[in-house]
Protein backbone atom coordinates (compact mmCIF):
# COMPACT_ATOMS: atom_id res chain seq x y z
CA UNK A 1 0.00 0.00 0.00
CA UNK A 2 0.96 3.41 -1.09
CA UNK A 3 -0.01 7.20 -0.02
CA UNK A 4 1.35 10.04 -2.27
CA UNK A 5 0.26 13.25 -2.84
CA UNK A 6 1.21 15.39 -5.81
CA UNK A 7 0.68 18.87 -7.15
CA UNK A 8 0.34 18.92 -10.85
CA UNK A 9 1.96 22.08 -12.82
CA UNK A 10 1.33 21.58 -16.57
CA UNK A 11 0.18 18.48 -18.44
CA UNK A 12 0.54 18.87 -21.83
CA UNK A 13 -1.90 15.57 -22.56
CA UNK A 14 -4.49 14.55 -20.13
CA UNK A 15 -5.44 11.25 -21.69
CA UNK A 16 -3.42 7.89 -20.65
CA UNK A 17 -3.39 4.20 -20.80
CA UNK A 18 -3.58 1.74 -18.17
CA UNK A 19 -3.05 -1.91 -17.26
CA UNK A 20 -6.34 -3.94 -17.25
CA UNK A 21 -5.58 -4.87 -13.87
CA UNK A 22 -5.71 -1.35 -12.23
CA UNK A 23 -8.75 -0.20 -10.63
CA UNK A 24 -8.06 3.91 -10.17
CA UNK A 25 -11.36 6.16 -9.01
CA UNK A 26 -11.04 9.60 -8.06
CA UNK A 27 -11.76 10.84 -4.42
CA UNK A 28 -13.05 14.24 -3.58
CA UNK A 29 -11.27 16.64 -1.83
CA UNK A 30 -12.98 19.73 -2.67
CA UNK A 31 -14.22 21.54 -5.64
CA UNK A 32 -11.49 21.93 -8.28
CA UNK A 33 -10.90 26.15 -9.07
CA UNK A 34 -12.61 26.67 -12.31
CA UNK A 35 -13.89 23.06 -12.46
CA UNK A 36 -17.54 22.63 -10.77
CA UNK A 37 -18.47 19.37 -12.11
CA UNK A 38 -14.82 17.85 -13.29
CA UNK A 39 -15.67 14.68 -15.96
CA UNK A 40 -13.96 11.31 -15.86
CA UNK A 41 -13.95 9.23 -18.72
CA UNK A 42 -12.99 5.57 -19.09
CA UNK A 43 -13.11 3.23 -21.99
CA UNK A 44 -10.97 0.11 -22.38
CA UNK A 45 -8.41 1.00 -20.26
CA UNK A 46 -7.85 4.46 -21.69
CA UNK A 47 -8.15 7.19 -19.20
CA UNK A 48 -9.28 11.02 -20.30
CA UNK A 49 -10.96 13.78 -18.66
CA UNK A 50 -10.02 15.43 -15.15
CA UNK A 51 -8.00 12.68 -13.67
CA UNK A 52 -4.68 15.09 -13.38
CA UNK A 53 -5.70 18.68 -13.86
CA UNK A 54 -3.48 21.71 -13.80
CA UNK A 55 -2.29 23.46 -10.84
CA UNK A 56 -4.90 21.28 -9.29
CA UNK A 57 -4.23 18.67 -5.74
CA UNK A 58 -6.26 16.24 -6.73
CA UNK A 59 -6.31 12.75 -4.64
CA UNK A 60 -7.38 8.84 -6.30
CA UNK A 61 -7.79 5.75 -4.95
CA UNK A 62 -5.24 2.95 -7.20
CA UNK A 63 -5.91 -1.07 -6.54
CA UNK A 64 -3.96 -2.96 -8.46
CA UNK A 65 -2.96 -7.07 -7.95
CA UNK A 66 0.85 -7.66 -8.19
CA UNK A 67 1.83 -11.46 -7.76
CA UNK A 68 4.76 -12.62 -5.64
CA UNK A 69 5.51 -15.78 -4.40
CA UNK A 70 4.31 -14.92 -0.67
CA UNK A 71 1.91 -16.67 0.73
CA UNK A 72 0.26 -17.63 3.64
CA UNK A 73 -0.58 -20.78 5.52
CA UNK A 74 -3.20 -21.91 8.18
CA UNK A 75 -2.06 -24.37 11.22
CA UNK A 76 -4.36 -24.78 13.59
CA UNK A 77 -3.37 -24.14 17.74
CA UNK A 78 -1.90 -26.73 18.97
CA UNK A 79 -4.23 -28.40 22.30
CA UNK A 80 -3.58 -26.88 25.60
CA UNK A 81 -1.32 -29.44 28.00
CA UNK A 82 -2.57 -30.18 30.62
Amino acid sequence: MQEQITKTAFLFQTDFSVPQDLFITPIPLAKMPGKNNPAYHISAGHLSGDWFANNAVQAHLTIALQPTRAGMEYAPAAPPRS
